[in-house]
């Protein structure tokens, strides 16, 4: 049986539509190959994603504007892009003490990305400078 879904919605100031997000993520993983264990740990470690992305962008003082969520499940793997066009966070530019500084501020966070990390096989990071930063989260199917 082919197992195919692929859809995107929009995360507009954040918080506002997260319970829809993560009613979003639920139904795309319900038809999935994944146990039922399995299913409500991805979902989430990807409602530790979410909210690290909505998170960040309130603590720097900035809106966070558009948040795009895709999910993408397919006989192979799952996909979950989280891309946030507002604001501009690059890890490549940071002192170290800046870096300690960073993860001090988010120390709260270390046990979702524990868990993120974890339970996704591929985490990937991308930041396109002016562009977006983009969160790829991948699980191959059983």
């Amino acid at each position: 049986m082919s197992t195919t879904f692929a859809r995107r919605m929009f995360l507009i100031d954040g918080i506002s539509r997260f319970e829809e997000a993560r009613d979003f993520v639920r139904e795309a993983l319900q038809g999935s190959p994944f146990a039922d264990r399995d299913r409500r740990m991805i979902s989430l470690a990807i409602d530790e994603a979410m909210a690290t992305f909505v998170e960040y962008a309130r603590s720097t003082g900035r809106p966070s504007g558009k948040v795009e969520l895709s999910v993408d499940l397919n006989d192979t793997r799952l996909r979950v892009e989280l891309s946030d066009s507002q604001n501009d966070f690059y890890l490549g530019e940071m002192t170290p003490d800046e870096m300690l500084d960073v993860q001090a501020a988010h120390a709260s966070h270390r046990l979702g990305l524990w868990l993120i990390l974890h339970l996704m096989d591929e985490v990937t990071y991308v930041y396109r400078r002016g562009l977006q930063n983009a969160l790829v989260l991948t699980r191959f199917t059983p």
